[in-house]
């Protein structure tokens, strides 16, 4: 028996009267919670709540409102501590509430909300469609049941919202975005001028049509989408934490206007929103980098039509502190604890550093964990020096990788099979609907003669200057190692059609035209004889994809499965000189170490290459960041 219990018992209180105490014990302790962020606080909310739940029956008229409130807590502690069995037992809990209301109860629409948002939540953990489909029914019953004047039909509105756009990137039904987008309108329109949440909701409303814009390129959902960005600013009062996020959105969709009008009035704007957004972001916050990142992208698009120095000095002071701060905060929240990981379980070898693959996932897919770290003379804080980093897009490849590794090394000690080609494209023709062609490569030969050089001694080499992708098929096949230094693509649509720019000839003038060797092309190739493939290209490992970057279908995954087990690549534009010092090192380095490839040899040749040009300027590592080691 309880002190509470004991305290009813004593004075004739019955067992109602006692689960109320216990609700007015759980609502205190949810309270104090929400002020001291304890722990204890939000679990002892949890016990009362179930405590004077269980003191009633079925028929009780407080028992939906108490398992609400009992769904609430639990959410609550589901979201601080992120354990699935406190979301499943929400979601238990609130399906209670919602069968036990009768249809005409004022609270349903609040119990059906409640239970909407906690389904969505799973769906954000599980991907499981059945938990978004159940969450958009129940949301839409939830405003079905919420009258026009309700105060909370807006936020309801945006809920739904944000299920449509889920669904909408999960499946890429128009129907969706268009639902959501209508449910945007809605959450706006029933909100006041003066009220706290209309510059979400006119944010969120923006982002929707900007999503629209990008599907359909009608510039009319793009116009809208500004002005609601901009009234989000202007709904954003001075000092509130949520000012740099909306200047920060306003900015990109000025961006994107810029992009298809060169109005400067436009990029000027959206310069000075971005440094409104850096300026009113504190240092430690998360979005820091991102900030800056985006301002220092716009500053380049300024020098672009400027020319000016300064312009170009100002793109290159916030780039680098984007770098500094997401490379830094990547390592301590991330990558450093998984070194001390690797250090406690002592199953790294005794010389050299522990080799890691890194498996990313969703928005992880493209973070460059083999880049985290802080640069600077001296320090060790980085995953340079207490890694030798590598990455797969599943264990199944990794291992794929590796007995492909094994199987054409046994075959390369069995025939005399020692053969490399060198594809190289200095110049590039426009690709279809390009106003200008890819930019000129001036290095490309000179990369070519240090390879030769490297190479001759070794290997007999084939070398393709502006070829066609039939040639580059055919000496695929017979080749060891294939060099690529060319332009590399990503295609939103379709990324089995991104891929490396060649170019062939075509009608009765022979005209240029790019011949793009595509992801499904090369991974449709069954290599016996492959060990590495070196693309020296822009972008070859980068998925813009959104919908499908979990499946990682990019360039060097795609010579993966042709059955190349090392792929080198980038994950954004390598400048002239570093891409030249780095292959020239990395060459080097591999052809030093006898004519047998083991895998451990690619993955740190390529880490002492990139260490060596990374030496030379700590502070830049865009300059030397985007080299990567795919494969076993």
């Amino acid at each position: 028996m309880t002190d509470i219990e004991a305290f009813a018992a004593d004075n004739d209180i019955g067992r109602e009267d006692i689960a109320h105490l216990f609700s007015k014990l759980a609502i205190d302790a949810y309270e104090r919670y929400m002020q001291t962020g304890r722990r204890d606080d939000i679990s002892k909310a949890i016990d009362s709540a179930k405590q004077g739940i269980d003191l009633v029956d079925d028929s009780n008229p407080w028992l939906t409102q108490w398992l609400n409130n009992l769904g609430v807590f639990l959410e609550t502690r589901y979201q601080r501590t992120g354990e699935m069995k406190d979301l499943e037992e929400a979601i238990q809990i609130a399906r209670r509430a919602v069968e036990w209301t009768p249809d005409d109860h004022p609270d349903l629409a609040t119990w059906l909300n409640n239970l909407g948002v906690l389904l969505a939540s799973r769906y954000e953990r599980t991907e499981g469609m059945r938990d978004l489909e159940e969450a958009i029914q129940t949301a839409r019953r939830a405003i079905e049941w919420t009258p026009n004047d309700h105060p909370d039909l807006a936020a309801r509105l945006n809920n739904l919202t944000n299920m449509f756009g889920r669904r909408y990137e999960r499946m890429g039904e128009m129907k969706d975005l268009e639902d959501s987008i209508e449910a945007a309108r809605r959450a706006v329109e029933s909100t006041p001028n003066d009220h706290p949440n209309l510059a979400g909701w006119l944010s969120n409303l923006g982002n929707k049509l900007e999503s629209r814009f990008e599907r359909t390129r009608e510039m009319k959902d793009l116009e809208e989408a500004i002005q609601a960005a901009r009234r989000a600013v202007e709904a954003t009062p001075d000092g509130c934490p949520d000012q740099a996020a909306m200047s920060n959105n306003l900015g990109i969709k000025l961006i994107r206007r810029y992009e298809r009008t060169e109005e400067m009035k436009d990029l000027e704007e959206a310069i000075e929103t971005a440094r409104r957004a850096v300026d009113s972001t504190p240092d430690d916050h998360p979005n820091l980098a991102a900030w800056l990142n985006n301002a220092g992208r716009f500053f380049e698009r300024l020098y672009e039509q400027t020319g000016k120095m300064r312009d170009l000095g100002k793109a290159s002071a916030y780039l680098l502190q984007a770098w500094s701060y997401y490379l830094s905060w990547l390592w301590y929240a991330c990558v450093k604890h998984i070194v001390a990981g690797i250090s406690a379980s002592k199953t790294h070898p005794s010389e050299g550093l522990p080799r890691v693959w890194w498996i990313g996932s969703g928005l992880a897919s493209s973070m460059p964990f083999h880049a985290a770290g802080v640069h600077r003379r001296g320090s060790t804080e980085n995953a340079y020096c207490r890694l030798i980093s590598s990455y797969t897009p599943s264990i199944k490849e990794l291992a794929y990788a590796q007995n492909q590794a094994k199987r054409a090394q046994e075959v390369l000690m069995a025939q005399d099979t020692n053969t490399m080609l060198i594809a190289a494209m200095p110049t590039s023709p426009k690709g279809p609907g390009d106003e200008k062609a890819p930019k000129e490569l001036p290095r490309v030969e000179e990369e070519m003669r240090e390879i030769l050089i490297l190479t001759r001694s070794h290997m007999r080499t084939t070398v393709y200057t502006h070829p066609n992708t039939n040639q580059v098929l055919e000496a695929l096949k017979t080749c060891r190692i294939a060099h690529f230094a060319c332009h590399g693509t990503s295609d939103y649509s379709d990324p089995s059609n991104s891929g490396l720019i060649l170019q062939k000839s075509t009608g009765l003038d022979e005209r240029l035209v790019q011949d793009r060797l595509t992801v499904q092309r090369v991974s449709d190739l069954r290599l016996r004889y492959a060990q590495i493939a070196y693309l020296s290209a822009c972008s070859t490992a980068e998925n813009k994809a959104a919908r499908l970057s979990d499946e990682v279908i990019n360039v060097m995954s795609g010579f993966q499965v042709a059955g190349f087990p090392h792929v080198v690549g980038c994950l954004w534009p390598a400048g002239d000189s570093e891409r030249v010092e780095v292959s020239k090192r990395f060459y080097s380095l591999v052809l030093q170490r006898n004519q047998s490839v083991t895998n451990n040899k690619v993955a740190s040749a390529l880490q002492e290459a990139v260490m060596a040009v990374r030496a030379e300027n700590l502070s830049m590592p865009l300059n030397w960041a985007q080299f990567v080691h795919y494969g076993a």
